[in-house]
C-alpha cells in the first residue's frame, strides 16, 4: 500500500493542510504542536473513523479528511467528516457510511484499528 495523500481540514493544529506522500520513506519534521501527531492521528481516522481519534468525535465539529491510497492495482479515496464517510475505488463509491468504511477498509486491509497501531 502507498499513501498519494492526506487532506485534512478543520482540526486542531491542521486548518486545511495538504501532505503529499512520496515514493519510499516519508518523513513528518516539525516544531511541538505544528501536527505531527495529529497528522498521523488524522491518517488512522481516514482508515478506522472515530476509534482513532485522541478525544471523541464531537471535539471535531467541522472535521473533514481526504486519503488517496494505492492498494492491490486499484485507487482508493477516503472521505470522512466527524459525522459520516464514504470510499471510492477507481472513482467508482463502494460504501457511504461511517460503518460501511470501516467494515469496506477492515475487509480489503485484513485488520482493524488494534492491529493497525500495533504497526
Amino acid at each position: 500500500m502507498t499513501i498519494e495523500y492526506i487532506h485534512i481540514k478543520n482540526s486542531f493544529a491542521h486548518k486545511n493542510s495538504k501532505i503529499d506522500f512520496k515514493s519510499g520513506v516519508n518523513y513528518l519534521i516539525g516544531n511541538y504542536g505544528s501536527g505531527k501527531s495529529e497528522a498521523l492521528e488524522m491518517i488512522g481516522f481516514s482508515f478506522f473513523g472515530a476509534v482513532a481519534l485522541r478525544g471523541k468525535a464531537s471535539t471535531y465539529p467541522k472535521l473533514e479528511v481526504e486519503l488517496v491510497f494505492n492498494y492491490v492495482e486499484s485507487k482508493y479515496k477516503i472521505i470522512r467528516t466527524s459525522k459520516d464517510a464514504k470510499i471510492l475505488k477507481d472513482n467508482v463509491e463502494v460504501a457511504n457510511s461511517s460503518t460501511g468504511v470501516n467494515n469496506y477498509i477492515i475487509k480489503l486491509l485484513g485488520y482493524d484499528y488494534n492491529i493497525y497501531t500495533l504497526s
